[in-house]
């Protein structure tokens, strides 16, 4: 990997309620991009209500992306880790969708 020097901040929303979307629009509205990363399906998780939140308080200049599980019928089981792996929501994933342009 190459070394670039790239500043990031991280927020941890253990829920999505109560959502602290003030704090969220503050750091939006000073950074290019905001990457989401969720243990849960795209479709009604977490990036997506971020995404509609921009939407909403006119950021939609702000890159947006979310890596999550996608929206589709499971058709394996095990554990937690085993399906984030499926979906390459584990270290080289999250490494590989924060390097994406």
């Amino acid at each position: 990997m190459d070394r670039e020097e790239k500043s990031s901040s991280i927020f941890h929303y253990h829920t999505v309620k109560p959502f602290d979307k003030e704090t969220l629009i503050d750091y939006a509205s000073k950074t290019s991009t905001i990457g989401v990363i969720e243990e849960h399906t795209k479709s009604g998780g977490l990036g997506e209500m971020i995404g509609y939140l921009l939407l909403k308080r006119g950021l939609e200049g702000t890159k947006f992306k979310t890596l999550a599980i996608p929206d589709i019928y499971p058709d394996s089981y095990g554990t937690q880790n085993s399906t984030l792996d499926k979906y390459n929501i584990n270290t080289r994933g999250i490494l590989t969708f924060l390097q994406e342009k």
